[in-house]
């Protein structure tokens, strides 16, 4: 048998075995430690492939503390900026408009959704599903073929025709779509400052380096003081930005956002998957900003 067959055979086995340890067991110290050794082999050993896996109201707790920060931050009558960065085929701008828009119906939001895609801007711009896609059944890695979303959310969201779910017309208002990479030193020029900027589920499949350059690249779109958020990357990557950009974690609704949709989202693929991610440990000491996802950008622009 070749060496990457025996290797593949060992880490089957391995697998099988931790996922029918008890949970409690796996939350162990010396689990845990095991877990992070297998994860960091995962991330050194394994390749990398961006993809559109993602579907509507994807995080409800995100959602929430997004529509919570604007409430807080955003009077009637006031202008937010919001840009989605990687926004696929439009799930989660939707699902963060739809959010923001029926808690305040009175702040004027300029949306853009920018992704290096042009076929997922195309249907993004198109607004069109069908309960079958994996926009509504949990995200291309899942084999679900029934909607995730409840039919109420499905009625809020959608405007229905035969077999197609089309997104309501007040939801999908004003959003510039853009063709674009993260990656360009130039997207802050090209697109201005923003007031909130979300960045979710697509640095955890770039390599460190390439992943670490565009965090710091995409997070120059925030105006001074404005909002980032990030979830879906490295969290050594993420923890050692927040720190060297001066970034503010906002500790509100840190362990709900982190263990949301426990079948679907990447909590299921740690520690066998590069992109798994680790159990909260609230043992550490920077245990805030290790799992927050929200963050103030500070006053002046930090030097990068």
């Amino acid at each position: 048998m070749a060496p990457n067959s025996v290797l593949r055979s060992a880490s089957d086995i391995g697998k099988t075995i931790w996922e029918r340890l008890p949970s409690a067991l796996r939350e162990r110290p010396l689990f845990r430690a095991a877990g992070s050794w297998i994860h960091k082999r995962a991330l050194t050993m394994s390749g990398r492939s961006q993809s559109e896996s993602t579907w509507f109201l994807r995080n409800e707790p995100l959602l929430v503390t997004i529509r919570d920060l604007v409430a807080d931050n955003f009077a009637s009558g006031e202008v937010l900026r919001l840009c989605v960065v990687g926004c696929s085929t439009g799930a989660e701008i939707y699902s963060v408009l739809w959010a923001i828009r029926k808690a305040q119906p009175d702040v004027k939001i300029l949306p853009i959704g920018i992704d290096i895609s042009e076929s997922a801007i195309a249907r993004a711009t198109a607004g069109v599903y069908s309960p079958c896609d994996s926009e509504l059944t949990g995200g291309f890695l899942h084999s679900q073929t029934v909607p995730v979303l409840s039919e109420d959310s499905i009625r809020e969201l959608f405007d229905k025709s035969g077999e197609q779910l089309r997104i309501k017309s007040w939801i999908a208002e004003g959003i510039r779509w853009e063709v674009g990479d993260a990656r360009d030193p130039e997207i802050a020029e090209k697109l201005g400052l923003q007031d909130m900027v979300i960045a979710n589920n697509f640095l955890v499949h770039m390599k460190q380096r390439e992943a670490t350059a565009c965090l710091g690249n995409v997070v120059r779109l925030v105006r001074p003081n404005g909002f980032f958020v990030c979830r879906g990357v490295d969290l050594d990557i993420r923890e050692r930005a927040v720190d060297r950009l001066n970034l503010r974690p906002i500790p509100i609704r840190i362990e709900q956002i982190h263990g949301a949709d426990p079948d679907l989202d990447a909590r299921r693929h740690w520690p066998w998957k590069y992109y798994g991610l680790e159990p909260l440990d609230k043992k550490r000491k920077n245990w805030v900003q290790r799992y927050a996802c929200v963050f103030q950008a500070p006053t002046r622009p930090s030097t990068l």
